[in-house]
């Protein structure tokens, strides 16, 4: 358990929140990783980092979005994240994985490469990446398809990726430090899409899973397991109404926002 408070509102941003996770300082929503006084506050990622160990930073949103880049980067602005973008690479991050190729221009990922990074951008280059020793993969333009959505896509799962940044991280001698974010769990609660932020709360179940067999086998890391806030009010039941019916839930097999992309302009269909 973590306090995650923002230190300017009464209800706390990813920002704010996840900047209280990785500096264990509190600051202002939207600032990531800067203190009000606009000082840059260190990481746990770049302490790792200091110590000679490997870094990585898994997401389904943009890998740019607060709560990834509050680890990796500092600006005053969570919306900046094309000022972020550059800062998780000059950072020395071994290995991005997620949404946000947009803000990675050309330019960037070439550089990238030149330092040794091997650029995937499908389910299919991710499963071919594993003898990779720094690995960027960007999966979509903005953020990933949400579990429910993915089979439309050749996006790769939570897990999948978690899995792949293990393999990459675990070639350290000294050990490495590797945040992993089920992003849309935040999303559905803030679209009140029920089914969507299940089938996202089940994925990010499977990731863990995958961190927590790894950690048995090695026998000397540390599974954190930890919300940074909660988003809009989603409950179980309640309201005096009796039991939920999740069993309803079970049978819807798309997100409000992509039975929503289907409609046409007057919405006849």
């Amino acid at each position: 358990m973590h306090r995650t408070y923002s230190s300017n509102s009464e209800v706390t941003d990813s920002a704010a929140a996840g900047t209280a996770m990785a500096t264990g300082v509190k600051t202002n929503n939207g600032m990531i990783s800067t203190a009000p006084d606009g000082k840059e506050l260190k990481t746990i990622l770049e302490a790792a980092e200091e110590k000679g160990k490997s870094s990585g930073l898994v997401a389904t949103s943009t890998i740019t979005h607060a709560t990834p880049a509050v680890f990796a980067s500092h600006v005053a602005s969570r919306s900046n994240e094309a000022d972020i973008a550059p800062q998780l690479l000059e950072n020395g991050v071994d290995v991005l994985l997620g949404g946000g190729k947009q803000y990675f221009p050309d330019s960037l990922i070439n550089e990238a490469e030149e330092n040794g990074y091997q650029y995937v951008t499908n389910q299919d280059e991710l499963e071919n990446a594993k003898k990779a020793d720094k690995l960027i993969g960007l999966f979509a333009e903005d953020g990933m398809a949400p579990e429910l959505d993915r089979d439309e896509t050749d996006q790769p799962s939570l897990a999948e990726m978690t899995e792949s940044a293990l393999d990459v991280l675990k070639k350290d001698k000294d050990g490495f430090f590797l945040m992993v974010e089920g992003s849309q769990i935040d999303w559905a609660g803030h679209d009140n899409d029920a089914a969507w932020a299940m089938k996202d709360s089940e994925a990010f179940e499977l990731a863990v899973e995958k961190a927590v067999e790894f950690a048995k086998k090695d026998g000397n890391t540390l599974v954190v397991v930890a919300g940074d806030h909660d988003t809009g009010g989603m409950s179980v039941g309640g309201y005096g109404k009796g039991d939920a019916n999740l069993e309803v839930l079970r049978n819807v097999s798309a997100t409000g926002d992509f039975m929503e992309s289907k409609l046409n302009a007057d919405r006849s269909n």
